[in-house]
């Protein structure tokens, strides 16, 4: 409850205000932009009305607060009922699943769970002549959608000593979650004792491990207890800078391509279902242009923001709606917010082979971070959920990142069980197996159990 402001220290913020603040007003000239007055703004009261008072005053009354009102409860977990896992004894047909993330340790999965291209080889060339170099469980793209061999981000070769960040992106998730762990400690004691020239760097490192590990994680939960399961990974890049490059004209076109032709290969391989367990928004590409200085003001941006969007909005829309034999189910967020009004890609694309997922936690109660709305169709849990890293180490997660595997894991099985079912056919066993959550009955609650018992 009170992690935020064991994290509030002054070199945090003001290695923030150096290393992120103070770059955008040195390029935005006359005209700052208005997130960036807003931030300074806000780190002004931080530094006036909050600091001085978190030890003596803040902290005091949200503790008397807490002991007062706290009741130590063990959460019972309702998941472990629902669940249903595979045995290599059954009668079952295999289920290629698409990790479409950042990546997947394709090595440390079981033999059992890995696509694999037989007509091709690790030798640097195109061996069976569909476009793609020693795509032997899957393709890659860089960070300008550009074709590229490595499943996983080449994280060596920016940052050697990238394994200390996995215990710092462990107590972060948990801060996220409220939830109390020795890595969130050692997180906040490490961030108190960081000189503001480091800030920066290790929040762009923490970035980007975060992206290399997120994908493992992922094609873990779709896999478990299905020997039949089939993980075909598809990387795509994200950057990890605190300002990054500007989004490009030719990297909208580029990046367009690339949903189109991944696609294609989800298409061409057989592929079921995909996991999509990211997003991203118009505004993100308004902050981008701002932050490097590109535009003469904020109509500028955009209206520049809005046409790179939309050419990739519109590219992502069209391959997805060219795959309808594809179930595409997609990570709700961890805005807080309401999907309807977010404008994010791909949860904001309505179609009839897309299923949008929120998170939960054991108990199936609603978590802090989860985005919700009516276009949110089930919801599963996103709270705690073990799965690997790379490197085959076990790892607990959360958000609506960990959330979707969980249904893509449960159409898999249901495809396994029966592969002559529609994508339809499947979307409904998966929304009308559910349950409604106690607290809110418009939530429902994946139910495994119930979802294969109907099948026919």
């Amino acid at each position: 409850m009170t992690g935020s402001f064991d994290i509030a220290k002054p070199n945090l913020l003001q290695g923030m205000i150096e290393g992120q603040m103070q770059p955008v007003i040195d390029k935005a000239g006359k005209q700052v932009p208005k997130f960036i007055v807003l931030q300074v703004l806000n780190a002004a009261l931080t530094y006036d009305m909050y600091l001085p008072y978190i030890d003596e005053v803040y902290k005091p009354v949200f503790q008397a607060y807490y002991d007062k009102h706290h009741v130590d409860v063990v959460m019972v977990d309702i998941w472990k009922e629902r669940d249903v896992s595979f045995n290599n004894d059954l009668d079952l047909d295999p289920v290629v699943i698409g990790i479409w993330d950042t990546g997947v340790d394709e090595a440390i999965l079981p033999a059992e769970n890995r696509w694999v291209n037989g007509a091709e080889k690790k030798d640097g060339k195109d061996n069976d002549n569909n476009g793609f170099v020693d795509d032997i469980n899957g393709v890659g793209f860089d960070l300008n959608g550009n074709k590229v061999t490595e499943l996983l981000f080449p994280i060596e070769e920016k940052n050697s000593n990238y394994q200390q960040y996995e215990k710092y992106l462990k107590g972060l998730l948990d801060l996220q979650a409220m939830i109390k762990s020795d890595e969130a400690d050692e997180l906040k004691k490490y961030i108190a004792t960081l000189p503001p020239e480091e800030v920066n760097p290790f929040i762009e490192n923490l970035n980007m491990y975060a992206n290399f590990s997120h994908g493992t994680h992922v094609a873990g939960i779709a896999s478990k207890g299905n020997p039949e399961a089939k993980i075909l990974a598809a990387r795509l890049t994200f950057p990890y800078e605190n300002i990054p490059a500007p989004p490009t004209l030719e990297n909208s076109e580029n990046w367009s391509k690339m949903y189109k032709n991944t696609v294609q290969y989800f298409k061409d391989n057989h592929v079921k279902v995909v996991n999509m367990s990211w997003g991203y928004s118009q505004n993100s590409y308004e902050a981008l242009l701002a932050m490097n200085g590109v535009g003469e003001n904020e109509e500028e941006r955009k209206a520049l923001a809005k046409k790179l969007f939309t050419i990739e909005k519109d590219a992502l829309y069209a391959a997805i709606k060219d795959a309808s034999e594809i179930l595409f189910v997609v990570a709700a967020g961890n805005a807080n917010n309401d999907v309807d009004f977010a404008n994010n890609i791909p949860t904001g694309l309505k179609l009839p082979n897309l299923l949008v997922v929120g998170a939960v936690d054991i108990e199936g109660k609603e978590t802090d971070f989860t985005t919700m709305g009516k276009g949110v169709d089930v919801y599963s849990n996103g709270y705690e959920v073990e799965s690997y890293i790379p490197g085959g180490e076990l790892r607990k997660y959360s958000g609506t990142s960990m959330a979707a595997p969980q249904v893509v894991n449960l159409a898999a099985k249901i495809w396994a069980v029966n592969p002559d079912l529609s994508v339809a056919e499947v979307k409904d066993l998966i929304v009308k197996g559910a349950t409604p959550s106690e607290e809110n009955k418009e939530i429902l609650l994946i139910h495994p159990q119930r979802s294969l018992s109907m099948i026919q």
